[in-house]
């Protein structure tokens, strides 16, 4: 895909007294940042940072010059990068920069927009006209995210005694799906990716249930049928008092490799994220006694 940003050059006195060349993008614009915040409005209050080399450019350009820039690549790659510094967040790009509107003619010190930028700018404005934002048409071979069943709503949390308890979501949970995320949109195919991404982080949320029925490939070809948790209810009925390994799940957060907790096995086992093939969603075993008789049935 394509994507096109553009911004506004302009004049800002900074704390010193100083009066420095800002940019800032233009509202109303949109950026992809994760899974879950694929068109994440753009601030223009934020200052924006380019390289040494498009600054010298930028430093020579009128107050209220448009300028924009190209990003090419699946929308983890197409992205306006945010940064932080001394608490300061700014945007970031490396990408060539290239006149759009110019208030007065310059002297070609840096490239004119072509045709492709120019029509994305005026789609942009005619945008902003009608709906006060600019609409996620700008981005050219734009890929759909792939549908999918969707389970069925998740139960109860405050079931009854012979189940066991929900657990909570954790910052490691969310961080290990992010981890997952960047390892399939770097591996493969952006539609594959996230279709993986989607099974994988359905199995994610259910384990916290209880025990879920899920299919991937092995390394060495065979297609296995696994029955999997992160439930510390169901770890715990297999593992000794004082002998809680928990963390384990947790050992493979690489990006590249899915940990859980296998009921038939008894103990902590892993697959590679770009080998999961499906889940069953109408599977979530949550019974006690159900998960014992479970995990004495061979694998």
């Amino acid at each position: 895909m394509t994507k096109y940003y553009f911004f506004k050059v302009c004049r800002e006195v900074n704390a010193q007294g100083e009066c420095r060349t800002v940019v800032h993008a233009l509202p109303g614009q949109f950026t992809y940042v994760n899974l879950h915040e694929r068109n994440a409005a753009i601030d223009p209050a934020f200052k924006v940072q380019f390289t040494s080399a498009e600054t010298h450019k930028i430093v020579q350009l009128s107050t209220g010059d448009i300028i924009g820039v190209k990003h090419v690549g699946v929308p983890r790659q197409a992205k306006l990068n945010i940064y932080t510094r001394n608490d300061q967040q700014f945007y970031r790009t490396e990408a060539e920069v290239f006149t759009v509107v110019s208030v007065f003619s310059h002297v070609g010190w840096i490239r004119d927009a072509d045709d492709e930028m120019q029509q994305a700018y005026s789609h942009y404005v005619a945008s902003l006209e009608n709906n006060g934002t600019a609409s996620s048409e700008n981005d050219n071979e734009a890929s759909p995210a792939p549908q999918a069943e969707q389970p069925d709503p998740l139960p109860d949390p405050n079931g009854d005694a012979d189940e066991v308890r929900a657990q909570a979501e954790t910052r490691i949970d969310s961080r290990r799906l992010s981890s997952i995320e960047d390892h399939l949109m770097d591996n493969m195919g952006e539609f594959e990716a996230l279709g993986k991404l989607l099974i994988i982080s359905q199995i994610r949320d259910r384990m916290r249930y209880g025990v879920v029925k899920f299919t991937f490939m092995k390394q060495n070809g065979d297609v296995r049928i696994a029955y999997g948790t992160l439930n510390q209810d169901v770890i715990s009925m297999f593992q000794p008092a004082g002998n809680n390994h928990s963390s384990s799940g947790n050992t493979t957060a690489d990006g590249g490799h899915f940990g859980y907790f296998d009921v038939q096995k008894r103990d902590w086992r892993c697959f590679c994220v770009e080998d999961i093939i499906s889940f069953d969603h109408n599977t979530l075993i949550r019974n006690k006694d159900d998960i014992r008789t479970l995990s004495t049935q061979a694998a």
